[in-house]
């Protein structure tokens, strides 16, 4: 060993190699031992890479070159490959040319039936004239009435006295003739009456008025009561006291008759008080819940397969409070249609107001 290290330390320049050896045992663990630093003369200045370690009779040898500074040599970096014979080198596409696009703000959906700040009864007509005669409710029959509470005044009219199943628009029928027989002087009347009053005009509970309608003696005896407060009781039929029947029949002229009747009544305020209110109570808190019919249009609802009603008052208009019957009789349209129309008619109505 002392020989070939002199004979080495003769030909070469002086490097430090550091050898590794690690013992390999059966298990595959191996035991690492490092050799102190050995300085040999090395002929050449240039760097030798290093090798590749290789086992050997259960040893790994492992052979890292060191510079005189101690320091690892850099690793030398691997040239570009050249481009294959035929292939030409892709060059990369220069960067397009960008162009500004303006991107309007997003459009508001209009209302399909516009609404006037104020009309007038002959812009009023056209406007809903508009609305009942759209393609969409062809082959449908409609009846609207509109009239002041103050007055007989017609502000608009379309079919008033058209027989038409009116659903449960029949329960204004039920409740004005039962305020009539159960009076307040009656003593038959109990206190949880206005309550059943409540539950049927405001959440429409059909059983409720059905019973309540074989309590005051039937059809014969709300036909009676209501004639006794003016309304003609040949423009309605009642079959039943919640309106289910399809065989109620009743005129725009009977709904609104019995609304404007019961204003002169000593439960005006109580028969009032349990209509559903636009956007606000009853089954009308989904309906109409902007302004301006919001909190001002009280109305009884009236929902079977292809019909669609609502009757009742409209405050703060032009002539004030209003009465007014919409009956949408289509029975090959949505539901959600006829309603929509229906809430448009109301809508307007608020804004009405006498020509100038």
């Amino acid at each position: 060993m002392r020989g070939i290290r002199s004979w080495l330390q003769g030909c070469f320049q002086p490097v430090t190699i550091i050898t590794t050896l690690a013992i390999v045992g059966h298990s595959g663990s191996t035991l690492a031992q490092q050799r102190p630093a050995v300085t040999v003369p090395v002929r050449t200045a240039t760097p030798v890479a290093a090798q590749p370690p290789s086992r050997t009779q259960g040893f790994v040898v492992d052979t890292v070159q060191v510079q005189p500074n101690g320091q690892r040599p850099p690793t030398p970096s691997m040239p570009p490959s050249p481009p294959s014979p035929g292939l030409r080198p892709i060059a990369a596409p220069p960067p397009s040319p960008s162009i500004p696009i303006p991107v309007p703000p997003p459009e508001q959906a209009a209302p399909s039936q516009p609404i006037a700040g104020n009309v007038c009864p002959p812009q009023l007509a056209s406007q809903i004239e508009a609305v009942i005669n759209s393609p969409r409710y062809q082959g449908g029959t409609w009846g609207v009435l509109v009239e002041p509470l103050t007055s007989n005044q017609t502000l608009y009219s379309h079919n008033p006295n058209t027989y038409l199943i009116p659903a449960s628009n029949t329960k204004l029928f039920t409740t004005a003739a039962a305020l009539q027989v159960y009076n307040p002087a009656v003593k038959a009347r109990s206190a949880s009456f206005p309550n059943t009053i409540a539950e049927i005009n405001r959440w429409s509970d059909n059983a409720a008025a059905d019973a309540l309608l074989k309590q005051i003696g039937g059809s014969a005896i709300a036909r009676d009561a209501l004639a006794g407060l003016g309304v003609n009781p040949a423009s309605f039929t009642q079959a039943d006291g919640s309106g289910l029947s399809r065989r109620n029949l009743a005129t725009p002229t009977a709904l609104v008759q019995t609304l404007k009747a019961m204003t002169t009544t000593p439960d005006a305020k109580l028969f009032r008080e349990t209509l559903p209110v636009a956007g606000v109570s009853g089954t009308l808190r989904n309906r109409m819940q902007s302004a301006p019919a919001r909190g001002r249009v009280l109305a009884k609802t009236g929902t079977l397969n292809g019909v669609r009603a609502l009757s009742g008052y409209i405050d703060g208009t032009g002539y004030g409070t209003v009465a007014f019957s919409i009956l949408a009789n289509h029975p090959s349209q949505d539901g959600s249609a006829l309603v929509s129309g229906i809430d448009q008619i109301a809508t307007l109505l608020t804004q009405v107001t006498p020509c100038r």
